[in-house]
């Protein structure tokens, strides 16, 4: 079975592998104590009946450690492992008790007991390192597989005896009535030797009639069979000449299909020739008046270049013009400020020699109050 297809291994982690290493090392050591038992048991024969007290009484104190050191989630996990692996090998191993009860005292049962203790011991140590490195029980699972493999190869072969005692019987039981069966047929088979002579005797008369009238009937089908296809090949015939008209007269066909075809290709060759010598001509004009279009267009651009300097040249003459008026306009505007300002300057100053009494208006000033004085009321009023 391959190992991907088996169902996903339990973990156990932490406290629970931690429990069950435990249990199973005070498993291991209890059943070595055990096997050294049966061993001190085997040496001393005399002395029998006290080591099986003893050995009973060791196994309840076993259950009772593994009862108090397995804990709850360790007993679940295992017991869902135990389903997992769906074996029946686990309930073989309750009926041990039982067994030892039984024939404790066989000592060839005491040899298979201790060979099995070794074997558990071996398989729980395996155990209980798996356990306590990778947390898994895959060793368990691949014992408990193994055994099933023996239990089932045993129960291959007991089934196998079991189905060949069956058949053996069945064909004892066939044989018989196969000999019966014979015998039956023996009998039956002579009788049918008898009726089908008289069958025999039968069916060659009717042979003798049936070819009679097989002959006369044959004979009729072929007289049938000859008008038929007589009348057939007077069919074929008259097929046959009739095509050969609506050959004759498809030839014809083609033949005066085939001389105006000859007469409409030469009709179309002379119009190619004149078709093309037309084109050339066409080409050889269009060419010419290309020509003169290209010698008309150098002329063009040559004039029009004549023209873009004229144009160039008059714009910078305008603009000269223009750039000239411009000043000409700032430099009056220019003259203009100038000359309110001079005289706005020349207002304010003879405002100011007016108000200070300076230059000639203050003489003049002077002149007018003494006038003022000689004139008495006059100069007053003047002064006003």
């Amino acid at each position: 079975m391959d190992p991907s297809d088996s169902p996903k291994a339990e973990q156990l982690e932490g406290s629970e592998a931690l429990a069950v290493c435990t249990v199973l090392a005070d498993t291991i050591l209890e059943l070595k104590t055990l096997l050294n038992i049966i061993d001190l048991e085997d040496s001393s024969i005399n002395h029998a009946s006290k080591p099986t007290d003893y050995g009973r009484d060791l196994i309840i104190r076993m259950n009772k450690v593994l009862s108090n050191y397995a804990c709850s989630t360790a007993k679940q996990k295992l017991s869902k492992m135990n389903r997992q692996c769906n074996n029946s090998a686990f309930v073989d191993y309750t009926n041990l008790e039982t067994t030892i009860e039984d024939s404790f005292n066989s000592e060839a049962y005491n040899q298979k007991l201790c060979s099995d203790i070794s074997q558990v011991i071996d398989i729980m140590a395996t155990l209980k390192d798996e356990i306590s490195q990778s947390g898994t029980i895959s060793t368990l699972e691949e014992v408990i597989k193994k055994k099933e493999e023996g239990y089932k190869e045993v129960e291959s072969i007991l089934a196998t005896e079991r189905s060949t005692r069956n058949k053996i019987l069945l064909l004892k039981k066939e044989i018989k009535q196969k000999t019966k069966d014979g015998q039956e047929l023996v009998e039956k088979s002579r009788e049918t030797i008898a009726h089908l002579k008289d069958q025999v005797q039968e069916i060659k008369a009717k042979t003798i009639m049936e070819e009679k009238y097989f002959t006369k009937y044959s004979a009729v089908k072929l007289s049938q069979a000859e008008r038929f296809y007589q009348a057939q090949e007077q069919k074929i015939m008259e097929e046959i000449s009739r095509l050969s008209l609506a050959n004759d007269q498809e030839r014809r066909v083609h033949e005066e299909t085939m001389s105006y075809l000859a007469d409409r290709v030469t009709e179309l060759n002379a119009m190619r020739e004149y078709w093309q010598e037309r084109s050339q001509k066409n080409v050889s004009d269009l060419k010419h008046k290309l020509g003169v279009l290209k010698l008309s267009k150098e002329r063009d651009a040559a004039h029009f270049q004549e023209l873009s300097e004229q144009y160039r040249e008059y714009e910078a003459v305008v603009l000269a013009d223009r750039i000239a008026k411009e000043k000409e306009r700032q430099q009056k505007e220019q003259a203009e400020l100038e000359l309110q300002a001079s005289i706005k300057i020349q207002s304010w100053w003879r405002t100011l020699v007016i108000r200070r009494n300076l230059g000639s208006h203050d003489k003049r000033r002077r002149k007018g109050r003494r006038g003022g004085r000689k004139g008495g009321k006059k100069g007053k009023k003047g002064k006003k």
